[in-house]
């Protein structure tokens, strides 16, 4: 979508008011109409903002600023929208193999949590707009359960995410299915994504070709997530590498709050250096700066499930709150004079 704000050469300054129309107007979320949304995530966000940059350095907020106005943030109707033309671009692929919607199993990947995760809300937004084309039953979470005798009715399997950010995830399950009915190996096979990335993308079917196995990739090529700093309009390519420092130094910063030794989500899980929030959640392929919280940090779109909140923590949100709003009025006394 073009620009109303930054059109100017990178490095011309940008403002919050002027960053957080351009994020309005990249995901095509009317600001009047906020309340419509029943997102909270979006509500008050300017003063989320002011939070979320409170332990950025004044001179590196820009930065920040430019990212957020490129982020793209999927509401629950904009998430249903491309489910709704994901199954249509999806029926154009069936006519070469004779098949229709009726002939198929949609697959979500298995959360290993007990609790609510993503991929109910996938399997929720894939169905809403296509009952009638797809039937309930033919929408499973998992596949451990069923027998082969139970899918001889199907013809194809279509493996459904809301994003292939590094595509581990889809292979796993992909992979897992195929282990347990191999018979179905050479039976079409599609993806369906939202948020595809080309890395991801490249990941996952030269991991599936190496088994033989034949995918097809359904999705809209204007839905492919652009990582951060790849944005033309926003970095000039001879500030892109200074502007990754900057923004790893705070990505540092919040990622060892919380370490994983077998993890690190310094831009991102494996510095996939994406800008992508849903309604539900927060993707950790995402700057962690957008998601993770710390005795510091307050995130803008938190993820959820993340490692336990110390009950300190929740207790202390409306503390650290007042101090932010102090803190930044303080700098803007301070500018004033």
């Amino acid at each position: 979508m073009d620009s109303l704000f930054l059109t100017d050469p990178p490095g011309v300054f940008v403002t919050k008011e002027q960053a957080i129309a351009e994020f309005f107007q990249h995901n095509q979320i009317d600001p009047a109409q906020i309340a419509r949304y029943l997102d909270p995530k979006l509500e008050r966000l300017s003063e989320k903002v002011d939070q979320w940059l409170a332990i950025v350095k004044p001179s590196d907020r820009e930065l920040f600023l430019r990212l957020l106005s490129r982020y793209t943030y999927l509401t629950n109707e904009a998430s249903v929208r491309r489910y709704h033309e994901g199954i249509h671009i999806l029926t154009e692929k069936l006519q070469p193999f004779g098949l229709s919607l009726c002939d198929l199993l949609f697959i979500s990947t298995e959360s290993s949590d007990k609790r609510k995760s993503g991929s109910d809300h996938v399997r929720t937004d894939l169905h809403r707009l296509c009952m009638g084309q797809i039937d309930a039953c033919q929408i499973v979470a998992s596949t451990c359960r069923l027998s082969a005798d139970e899918l001889a009715g199907y013809r194809g399997f279509v493996f459904v995410d809301d994003i292939v950010g590094t595509g581990f995830t889809l292979r796993r399950t992909i992979s897992s299915f195929l282990d347990q009915f191999p018979d179905f190996i050479n039976a079409p096979l599609f993806m369906l994504c939202i948020v595809p990335t080309d890395a991801g993308l490249s990941y996952l079917i030269g991991q599936l070709k190496k088994r033989d196995v034949n995918i097809i990739p359904v999705y809209n090529q204007e839905w492919i997530a652009v990582p951060a700093f790849q944005h033309a309009d926003i970095f000039a390519a001879s500030e892109r590498d200074d502007a990754i420092e900057r923004v790893r130094k705070y990505e540092a910063l919040i990622d060892a709050y919380m370490k994983d030794p077998e993890k690190s989500y310094i831009l991102g899980f494996w510095g996939c250096r994406q800008l992508v929030s849903f309604y539900y959640n927060t993707p950790n392929n995402t700057l962690c700066t957008f998601w993770r919280w710390t005795d510091s940090h307050t995130p803008l779109f938190p993820r959820e499930k993340q490692p336990q909140i110390r009950l300190k923590y929740l207790q202390s949100v409306k503390r650290k709150k007042d101090d932010n709003a102090y803190r930044i009025k303080a700098e803007q006394r301070t500018e004033e004079k």
